[in-house]
């Protein structure tokens, strides 16, 4: 999967991302690394938009929308968008 910086947001980088039992996304610099560099409640998030942009870079994406932040995630494949949708939209009161 990949994200959107905040700073420079034109950059895409590849993380690896792990969803908790209790909705708290943790993203990592590569898999198997032992401590997270960041994390997000998703029960925090207000909102959850699937996106298609068919001549940009990962044109599959997911914004959730949070009252603090704002994200985006960026997938080369439709299926791969929708396992994260239906895996985030547990957590995610519409």
């Amino acid at each position: 999967m990949w994200k959107r910086r905040r700073i420079f947001a034109c950059f895409w980088h590849e993380k690896y991302f792990v969803l908790t039992k209790e909705g708290i996304l943790k993203y990592h610099k590569a898999n198997g690394t032992k401590y997270s560099k960041g994390n997000w409640d998703l029960k925090k998030a207000n909102r959850i938009h699937e996106v298609f942009l068919g001549a940009e870079r990962h044109p599959y994406r997911l914004a959730l929308v949070c009252d603090e932040d704002n994200l985006l995630f960026g997938y080369d494949d439709p299926d791969t968008r929708e396992y994260w949708y239906n895996q985030f939209s547990k957590f995610i009161d519409f």
